[in-house]
């Protein structure tokens, strides 16, 4: 199986095309749970995580209006802004699934010194 993620900024009122476009050749859904672990435990749960091999069982996922921290330890530091983002997976160019997500990143909040 093979992944790809488009990223695109949103500036100036319109859609800033490919800002970030990432591969996955190899280890689809181990790349997803280590790119993105909070992320897949909101969506998949724990059991899919514990798995070995890495596997995502068939279904619709779906998540609205849920805060989630979406730290991505292994992906660039991305500037503030608002991005929506499509990820694909395939295997033999048959097109297996997908995620749509867009996301607001804004600077962490002030913490009190006093």
């Amino acid at each position: 199986m093979s992944g790809h993620l488009r990223m695109d900024s949103r500036s100036n009122s319109e859609w800033k095309l490919n800002a970030m476009v990432l591969n996955f050749p190899t280890r689809v859904c181990s790349s997803i749970l280590e790119n993105v672990p909070e992320f897949s435990r909101l969506i998949f749960g724990d059991h899919v995580l514990r798995n070995k091999p890495c596997f995502i069982p068939k279904g619709t996922y779906s998540v609205t209006n849920a805060p989630v921290n979406l730290t991505l330890p292994k992906v660039p530091i991305l500037p503030y802004g608002h991005y929506r983002e499509r990820y694909s997976i395939s295997y033999k160019k048959e097109m297996l699934g997908c995620f749509f997500l867009e996301a607001f990143i804004i600077p962490p909040p002030q913490r009190n010194r006093g």
